[in-house]
């Protein structure tokens, strides 16, 4: 299936079809679905020394991915007060903590794609901003 018209897929630098799985593959984790979780999953897993084995349906970045506006914050689009109703105040500051530490890893993972990957990653301000020196 062809990818629909994006910025992303107008700016795609690596065209290449990777053929189908066939056969019998042997991996520590399999996880399905090629999207910017999975892709974060499989990479961090991986560097972590763990056989990966990632199976998506289409082409890496298909889905919900590779047709968003690409943007990364802290936080839950629900909200504070949503969130802290559903699960608590403490459960809710851990929750956000946890958003914040997931926030300032994109800036090294984007830059590691901006060199080796080019045209993956674009940067963006907030991967930039969340590695800026505070003052």
């Amino acid at each position: 299936m062809a990818y629909p018209d994006t910025y992303y897929v107008r700016t795609l630098e690596d065209r290449r079809t990777r053929a189908a799985l066939s056969g019998r593959e042997e991996a520590d984790v399999a996880i399905v679905g090629g999207g910017l979780a999975g892709l974060t999953t499989a990479l961090e897993l991986a560097r972590a020394g763990t056989k990966v084995a990632l199976l998506e349906a289409e082409s890496v970045g298909f889905g919900a991915s590779g047709r968003n506006g690409g943007l990364v914050s802290p936080a839950f689009a629900g909200g504070d007060e949503a969130i802290r109703a559903r699960v608590g105040p403490e459960a809710a500051r851990a929750l956000h903590l946890l958003s914040i530490e997931g926030w300032n890893g994109c800036a090294p993972r984007s830059a590691t794609f901006r060199s080796t990957a080019p045209g993956w990653c674009r940067g963006c301000s907030a991967c930039a901003a969340s590695t800026a020196p505070t003052t």
